[in-house]
């Protein structure tokens, strides 16, 4: 019987070790097809390495990096927590999971791994450029401001920087310091749409049509197939009552991204022009629904409650709107709720 376990014993061990040289063997070779952009073969290899190491966690990382390429981020993420699961103190792999969740817009969960990734790396622009996206996400204008301004400290020409810190200027109702930031951003890269599209916001704000419809169509025409610059061209017909015009765009957006809210909004404000109030209140419904951070949704679905003499749910909505300081939202409360 001694011999017998001392023989299975060295049979294990020799097993072992061939599995350690496969497993080695087909991380390099998918190492290879990741670095060369084949992904798929990347992920047959990894899917190798994993079936003889379950607890490899660069293989369930890089794995994911790979599906997240190939816009398979739910996956990924999946990938990643497993990865996480076997080695918590990852930080590359809670910095891909903290992108694979803002790419799927689970922003609490993005700005929650960035702010881990922030009490080890408190000085990486990588990682204040992350939770500014997730707090202007979120709607925290005040905190992503706050996070791009300490981007901007170390590189002050970061165009994408700039653009997002006119957006959020945009929101504040600060018109000149978001307009200041954009005509930096367009000396810096004139071919950014992003900036002609964010100025194209400022400029409806302002009640200038025709300088918003020249600003959106340098937009499309540097990205003619860009879902939120059509549905902001539509918008800007809306707001000129070219209601036909406005709304093929938006139907035009909403194929590319039927999940952007902004969209569904606007297909409301277009049924609310017609006159087709219930059909209105079902889109601005949804995109309350969704607890989008979307301008104006509350002064909207109030509207459309309000024309359909449900006054009561009106004046509810549009004080919750005012709670959280929509303008249009308070003047409608003042208006039409006071008696």
């Amino acid at each position: 019987m001694a011999r017998l376990s001392t023989f299975c014993l060295l049979t294990l061990t020799m097993f072992s070790c061939s599995d350690t040289w496969k497993v080695d063997k087909y991380f390099a070779e998918a190492n290879q097809f990741l670095q060369s952009n084949q992904y798929q073969k990347a992920i047959n290899s990894y899917d190798l390495v994993l079936s003889k190491s379950d607890t490899h966690s660069l293989a369930f990382n890089n794995r994911g990096v790979a599906k997240f390429e190939l816009n398979r981020a739910y996956e990924a993420i999946l990938d990643y927590n497993q990865a996480l699961e076997i080695q918590p103190n990852y930080t590359s792999c809670l910095h891909n999971r903290a992108q694979a969740y803002f790419a799927t817009k689970q922003y609490e969960k993005s700005l929650q791994d960035y702010l881990l990734l922030e009490t080890t790396f408190p000085d990486s622009s990588y990682v204040h450029f992350g939770l500014a996206l997730s707090y202007n996400e979120l709607g925290s204008y005040e905190a992503a401001e706050k996070e791009f301004l300490l981007v901007l400290d170390n590189s002050p020409n970061d165009v994408d920087v700039l653009i997002n810190l006119g957006s959020i200027k945009y929101y504040q109702k600060e018109f000149n310091d978001a307009k200041n930031y954009l005509e930096k951003a367009l000396l810096l890269e004139p071919n950014s749409g992003h900036a002609y599209n964010t100025l194209n916001q400022i400029l409806l704000a302002e009640g200038d049509l025709e300088q918003a419809k020249n600003a959106i169509q340098k937009a499309i025409q540097l990205e003619p197939e860009n879902a939120y610059f059509l549905n902001n061209m539509g918008f800007t017909y809306l707001m000129a009552d070219s209601l036909a015009l406005g709304i093929d765009y938006i139907n035009q957006s909403i194929v590319l991204e039927p999940s952007n809210m902004w969209a569904i909004r606007n297909k409301g404000i277009y049924n609310f022009k017609v006159g087709n109030f219930e059909r209105s209140l079902e889109y601005f419904q949804r995109v309350y629904d969704a607890e989008a951070v979307v301008e104006d949704i509350y002064f909207y679905l109030g509207q459309a409650h309000y024309k359909l003499k449900n006054n009561l749910a009106a004046c509810e909505t549009w004080s919750q709107g005012a709670a959280i300081g929509e303008s249009k939202a308070v003047t409608a409360l003042a208006k039409n709720c006071n008696s």
